[in-house]
């Protein structure tokens, strides 16, 4: 199961509609709840990437750790939209971060706990397009 969030709230519901993002979260939380690992799927752009860093805290934080980043690419009806381009190295450095922090463990009466985050990057010309950004345990 695939489910694309793009930013926090106020972000996400302006780029995809009002609702969406709590729409997509209570889809993440159905899917989880009945055995699925649901996989986040976010596209990074310039007016999400303010909200990358908490965005990608909070997915883990509810135990949504299977995540794709893509980059916006200028093609179909974003070939006018140059704008949203992000900066790679701005990406990178909230990534590091990402990276650097302490995962809380999932409680113990969690039926299904996930041992690692998978971050999975198709945005740096450098990488692969299945390439692992990295993988965190957040048990000790």
């Amino acid at each position: 199961m695939r489910v694309s969030i793009d930013a926090l709230e106020v972000r996400n519901d302006a780029l995809r509609g009002a609702g969406n993002f709590a729409a997509a979260m209570r889809a993440l939380e159905i899917y989880y709840s009945v055995g699925f690992k649901p996989k986040v799927l976010m596209r990074v752009t310039s007016q999400s990437l303010p909200d990358l860093e908490e965005l990608i805290c909070l997915l883990i934080e509810k135990k949504f750790t299977r995540i794709n980043l893509n980059g916006f690419r200028p093609i179909g009806r974003g070939r006018t939209h140059w704008e949203l381009m992000v900066n790679t190295d701005d990406v990178r450095e909230t990534l590091k971060r990402v990276q650097s922090s302490n995962f809380q463990a999932p409680s113990s009466e969690d039926e299904n706990p996930q041992s690692a985050v998978e971050l999975r990057c198709r945005f740096f010309p450098e990488h692969h397009a299945e390439r692992r950004c990295f993988s965190v345990s957040y048990f000790d």
